[in-house]
């Protein structure tokens, strides 16, 4: 019996434990429908506060969902162009959360 890929299954797992809180959830949907935002902009359509939405992009960035672009003094957040983050997007959209 040949054995399981554990290390692939432990990053599995973390993806999804990433994934599965319904802020960040809401972070990634926004991403998706409305483009790159800064944490300002991002914690105002959620009504959330910024030391809060910065920590959950923290860990979004950390497992590759979000990418940041700087201009000047700006960061702009926007979905990354990975695996993870089509995962995330296919996710939200399949359950009827963005519009394909």
């Amino acid at each position: 019996m040949s054995r399981l890929p554990t290390k692939k299954i432990d990053a599995a797992t973390d993806l999804l434990k990433t994934i599965s809180g319904s802020f960040r959830m809401q972070i990634i949907c926004l991403l998706c429908s409305k483009g790159p935002l800064s944490v300002s902009e991002i914690s105002e359509a959620l009504d959330s506060e910024q030391s809060a939405t910065s920590h959950q992009l923290a860990k979004l960035r950390s497992d590759e969902i979000v990418d940041t672009n700087k201009s000047g003094q700006i960061v702009k957040y926007s979905l990354a162009t990975t695996k993870n983050a089509e995962l995330a997007k296919k996710i939200i959209t399949e359950c009827g959360c963005l519009k394909n």
